[in-house]
């Protein structure tokens, strides 16, 4: 009987051996936390759908890889290695030391500069992976204006920090100069044109000149006299009558404060600033693949009157367009203007006398040819044109949009830089 019991009880240690060794490992977990926190978490390359703080469980014992990613923000590392042991848990933890800012626009689309360096993105995005600090942000759409038109952003690790702006487009604001080559004040109106180009920091984004010339004080201004029905016709729109005091400035179609005699500089610039505020609806494009080819009379012009958000109406106004000589000079050394000129008026044409109503997002096209007089016969050398133009309401003259084919093809020569002080027309 004893040995039936010590078989019996060999049997049944073996049975609870074997069974023993058949039983399944426990499964491992990995807890996967990140400062900030929500990143994705993706184990060995794939996206497990969790974001951080999470745990990945019922993991077979064995190596992983962990990887999290969050916009805006660099982990680093961003990869770790695990090794779970079956029944065991692995913690992971993920850290970064950098922050990031969100910029957004009103309209989409604008580009994103970082301390004055175009960042590649536009908006909306996030400028990632940013050292705690002070940063300069702005943004550029063309032909919109930003408000503000710079944030300092201070970016905090681990956290995003907003950045928005306002954009709406921008009032182009036109001036138009009456004078003479041997007016007395003629010269100092015209430098100051020139310095705010220069020095002043705006550009034919912010404001146009044309130069219209009249017979004051003497009629041998060689301007006038080349194209005589257009600069009498000009003056004639404004002021009734061809002869009058010079010099005198039209701003958008209205002259300031009344007067229009000269104005200084810092009247200038309130005028541009003032101008480049109003609200508008519109932008105007311009084209004109021959001006340059100075030998061509005809000067064709495309043009192009964009409403990207808003309908508009322009029932009432006329789309015109002016051919200039961006620089001329003259054989003759005139008294107060020397002979270096810029901006002068050569022909002006109406494209449409009146618009009408256009729809939102809408892109309407017009053409006009432009006809440059001879300027061999006055003794005058240009060196480039560009078309300007605008659109003018027909009762009150009031100007509220102005454009050009000005761009860098049409700097100026070192040696027409002016100051307010004197210089060149």
């Amino acid at each position: 009987m004893r040995r039936i019991s010590v078989i019996v009880g060999l049997v049944f240690a073996l049975s609870l051996l074997s069974s023993c060794g058949s039983e399944a490992p426990h499964p491992g977990n990995i807890h996967v936390s990140s400062e900030p926190d929500g990143a994705a978490i993706f184990l060995d390359g794939q996206d497990t759908g969790h974001l951080t703080p999470a745990i990945l469980e019922d993991l077979e014992g064995g190596d992983y890889t962990v990887k999290v990613a969050k916009e805006g923000f660099a982990y680093n590392p961003d990869t770790k290695e695990a090794e779970v042991p079956y029944g065991g848990d692995v913690s992971l933890d993920f850290e970064t030391g950098t922050g990031a800012i969100q910029v957004t626009s009103t309209y989409d689309g604008a580009a994103i500069y970082l301390d004055g360096e175009d960042s590649g993105l536009t908006t909306p995005a996030t400028l990632s992976n940013l050292d705690p600090g002070t940063f300069s942000v702005t943004v550029s759409l063309d032909h919109h204006r930003s408000e503000p038109t710079e944030r300092t952003v201070e970016v905090v690790k681990n956290q995003v920090t907003p950045a928005e702006f306002e954009l709406a487009l921008t009032s182009v604001v036109l001036f138009e100069g009456f004078s003479n080559v041997e007016c007395a004040g003629c010269v100092d109106m015209a430098a100051s044109i020139e310095y705010l180009y220069h020095d002043g920091g705006y550009d034919h984004d912010s404001f146009i000149y044309v130069k219209f010339s009249g017979p004051f004080p003497d009629g041998f201004d060689p301007f006038y006299r080349s194209n005589l029905d257009m600069n009498n016709s000009r003056a004639q729109y404004y002021f009734g009558t061809e002869y009058v005091s010079l010099p005198k400035i039209v701003t958008q179609g209205v002259l300031p404060g009344g007067s229009g005699n000269l104005i200084d500089t810092d009247t200038m610039i309130e005028l541009i600033d003032t101008g480049n505020v109003v609200p508008v609806d519109f932008y105007l494009t311009a084209q004109a693949d021959n001006e340059s080819d100075l030998a061509i009379r005809d000067v064709e012009c495309d043009i192009e009157l964009v409403v990207p958000h808003n309908a508009a109406d322009l029932t009432g106004y006329e789309l015109q367009a002016v051919l200039l000589y961006t620089f001329v000079t003259t054989e003759e050394d005139y008294n107060y203007g020397g002979d270096e000129y810029h901006w002068i008026a050569r022909s002006i044409a109406v494209a449409s006398s009146d618009l009408g109503a256009f729809d939102a997002g809408s892109t309407t096209s017009f053409n006009v040819t432009l006809t440059d007089p001879d300027p061999e016969p006055r003794g005058l050398t240009p060196e480039d044109r560009c078309v300007v133009v605008f659109v003018q309401k027909s009762s009150d003259k009031s100007i509220i949009q102005a454009g050009s084919t000005l761009n860098g093809s049409h700097a100026l020569t070192a040696q027409s830089i002016a100051t307010p002080n004197g210089g060149s027309q």
